[in-house]
């Protein structure tokens, strides 16, 4: 059986291939399109159809998305409702007689981080929680019913779902409803409708004049540098009713109310400090009612001994951090694409979960289920004039790396999910502090929490007070603390403020091109570290295509670029 899943949503658009079982790829429309978030799934289609040489004809192909969310006409003026998938559905469904498989939000989700943690037969909880999960659709889009405009109207807006699971088998525990009715576009993401931990932050990173959606990774960055606001920190209490596994969300727009209440001010770009502050105490809200809820699921549901985490909210590593080291699992599972970019590959779990097919329950060596090309392919992008050629090799770049110079990677397949992990990846010397603002330059960023380092596996224990839950850390989905000892020696990768890092854990059976790297710079300097943070600049999606890869080296972004098996950099002309 082969087994087409979409997610065509409001943002991080993407379709992903199974075939007998097993995931073959994912890819996201943002990749080919090159706007980031992209919401509008076309490109990817054919991307994926030609690099696996499907037949849309083919009768072993079903389709299926994780919910068939109806979308409002004319940016939410009227009050027609049309159904997701419109312009590609329809051609399935019309021309092709195809039927479309729809299947809840959060159980994609769920689906997602559970058929790839690995924990078949420990007693296993599963918390989804985003923004918010749509679940109106017809269970099966047809003929009988694309043109009906019918909306079944459900559970269509709950923002949590939480599963018990073992054995393969799910079992919903809890939810968390947050109803909006009568919306419009515009107060859907930022409008004082009701919502869950991951609104409000998604709020907050507006307020902060970030991009939602997008952003939300410089709030965390914010707030390690804030303070503790008692006033302003009870003013957001008042968000959520916390008593007996529910939250309430019911206040007017937080911006009519932040600044001249709390903070004697009518301009968020007056005071540094004082988005600082904002950010700090949002992020304290966050961590702390989450940890109380999910503490609070343990002494209700219990027996539990592993935890799988998924949906936007934690992809603030912060978070995930805490819920680590202060809940009782055993381990902890953050699934890596947690985001709705890999929701696609979720749908295509549940829906053979929901047709009760066998799936192994197997933790993924790897991401790299994106886009890939031939060595061919790839050569014919190089300018024997302007490029200087050699045949990669390990420790050359070891050698470049330690002598300061930047290295960009365009190596086998992309990978999915937000963060690059050596396939598609800027790497550093992590032993200079100025390197921060070095990189941030060259890559017109401003990014303000430090760059990630990647750490060989046989060292992550000696430099981060990690002890549990180091799988994980391989997607680069968590933070650790790091030791006293290490922390001068790698500081351009280490949050002063804390001493935090978000490493990305490579082991030589599951990343060997990485730890090959890592192995020649460490036996030329002594650290197993290296900066590690995705090829694209400030705005840009991460780069999909070897041309893109090329024209960061010729516009001087990196210095060298791995291409495949080719080390190339710029020719030294003279004048």
């Amino acid at each position: 059986m082969k087994i087409i899943s979409i997610h065509d949503g409001h943002h991080d658009s993407s379709i992903s291939f199974f075939e007998n079982g097993s995931l073959r790829g994912s890819f996201k429309e943002e990749r080919f399109s090159k706007i980031k978030h992209d919401e509008n799934l076309k490109k990817s289609i054919d991307e994926l159809f030609d690099f696996f040489n499907i037949s849309i004809e083919d009768p072993e192909l079903v389709f299926c998305t994780d919910s068939g969310v109806p979308y409002l006409k004319n940016n939410g003026i009227s009050n027609e409702f049309i159904f997701w998938p419109w312009e590609f559905g329809e051609n399935l469904i019309k021309k092709f007689n195809k039927k479309i498989y729809t299947h809840d939000h959060h159980l994609s989700h769920a689906c997602s981080a559970y058929f790839t943690s690995g924990f078949f037969n420990e007693k296993t909880l599963i918390v989804s929680i985003d923004g918010i999960g749509q679940t109106t659709a017809p269970k099966i889009l047809n003929k009988n019913n694309i043109d009906s405009h019918e909306v079944i109207h459900g559970e269509d807006t709950v923002c949590c779902r939480v599963y018990g699971a073992q054995n393969n088998k799910l079992k919903q525990l809890f939810k968390i409803e947050g109803f909006l009715r009568d919306y419009t576009m515009n107060e859907y993401f930022i409008g004082s409708s009701n919502g869950f931990l991951a609104a409000l932050y998604c709020r907050i990173t507006n307020f902060l004049e970030f991009k939602q959606m997008s952003e939300e990774g410089k709030v965390l960055g914010l707030s390690v540098k804030g303070r503790y606001n008692e006033k302003f920190y009870n003013f957001l209490k008042k968000f959520y009713g916390y008593k007996d596994l529910k939250y309430n969300f019911d206040t007017p727009s937080i911006s009519d109310w932040i600044l001249p209440h709390f903070f004697n001010s009518n301009k968020i770009n007056d005071d540094e400090s004082l988005r600082q502050d904002i950010a700090y105490n949002t992020q304290l809200l966050t961590e702390e009612y989450c940890l109380r809820f999910i503490n609070d699921l343990c002494k209700k549901f219990k027996g539990y001994t592993k935890l799988c985490l998924v949906g936007g909210l934690f992809a603030n590593v912060k978070l995930n951090q805490k819920i680590n080291e202060l809940t009782p699992f055993e381990e902890v599972w953050v699934y890596p694409a947690m985001g709705d970019e890999g929701i696609s590959i979720g749908a295509g779990y549940a829906h053979m979960y929901d047709r009760n097919f066998d799936i192994e329950n197997k933790r993924i060596d790897n991401m790299f289920y994106g886009i890939g090309y031939t060595q061919s392919f790839m050569d014919q992008y190089i300018n024997n004039d302007i490029h200087e050629i050699k045949e990669y090799n390990p420790l050359d770049v070891a050698k470049i790396l330690k002598n300061g110079k930047i290295v960009g990677t365009f190596h086998g397949r992309s990978e999915v999910g937000p963060r690059a992990l050596g396939n598609r990846s800027i790497l550093a010397d992590p032993r200079k502090r100025e390197t921060h603002e070095y990189l941030n330059g060259k890559l017109q960023r401003n990014d303000i929490m430090p760059f990630a380092p990647m750490i060989m596996s046989e060292h992550i224990s000696d430099i981060c007070h990690a002890y549990k839950s180091i799988r994980t850390s391989e997607f680069m989905t968590m933070c650790y603390t790091v030791k006293d000892y290490w922390v001068n020696k790698i500081p351009a990768a280490i949050a002063p403020e804390d001493n935090s890092c978000r490493p990305q854990t490579v082991f030589k059976e599951r990343n060997l091109f990485a730890h090959e790297i890592l192995t020649e710079f460490n036996n030329l300097t002594g650290i197993p570290v290296l900066i590690n943070t995705s090829f694209n600049a400030h705005g840009d999606p991460i780069i999909n295509h070897p041309q893109h890869a090329i024209e960061y080296l010729n516009n001087n972004i990196v210095d060298y670029l791995i291409l495949g098996n080719k080390l190339l950099s710029k020719k030294h002309t003279n004048g």
